[in-house]
């Protein structure tokens, strides 16, 4: 029997990731857009997803892929795929 798979949104697993980090003492930040529109973010340091440290407010984690992150805490399951446009 096949596994169907279940869409979940980017949003969802963002949420997701959040709540996990928060029970480590870290806080997981999107990065800040360029004024411009375009898609390249603020700080090509950071990437679009990073976490720092609730208490120190330091930078933990640069360069965030959700969907890898959420897999390797088990927050998502194999029945799972991440809708990257939702």
């Amino acid at each position: 029997m096949t596994l169907q798979k279940v869409e979940v949104s980017e949003r969802a697993i963002f949420l997701r990731l959040k709540r996990r980090l928060a029970k480590e003492g870290e806080s997981l930040c999107t990065a800040r857009l360029v004024r411009d529109g375009s898609r390249r973010y603020e700080d090509s340091n950071l990437g679009r997803y990073y976490s720092r440290d609730a208490i120190g407010n330091f930078i933990v984690r640069t360069h965030i892929d959700l969907e890898s992150l959420g897999r390797d805490f088990g927050l998502i399951g194999d029945w799972e795929e991440v809708d990257q446009e939702a």
